[in-house]
């Protein structure tokens, strides 16, 4: 077991001081970055081929990463309300909002 533990890049020392459920979690999580690694490497690679070989026939990003869409723009209102938010968390006192 401690081999599969160094060999997913844990630290070897650790191995010792934590319980079996701590240990499950890690390894499924460190699994869970090997699959995510391998398909972005696969991604690129097509890419990689398309912009070399076709580069008119490139797809649209949103294709090739279905769930990665680009977030909305937020509005003033919003942009307003997170900074007004972030003022007050670090003790500031927040301007009058202008329209």
């Amino acid at each position: 077991m401690l081999r599969s533990w160094v060999a997913v890049g844990l630290p070897p020392d650790l191995f010792w001081s934590v319980t079996p459920r701590e240990m499950q979690v890690m390894m499924k999580g460190a699994a869970e970055g090997f699959r995510r690694d391998q398909g972005l490497t696969y991604s690129l690679a097509q890419l990689v081929g398309w912009a070399v070989n076709n580069p008119k026939e490139m797809p649209k990003f949103e294709k090739v990463f279905p769930d990665r869409k680009p977030k909305p723009a937020q509005t003033p209102d919003q942009l307003y309300a997170a900074m007004r938010a972030w003022t007050i968390h670090l003790g500031g006192t927040p301007p009058p909002k202008v329209h």
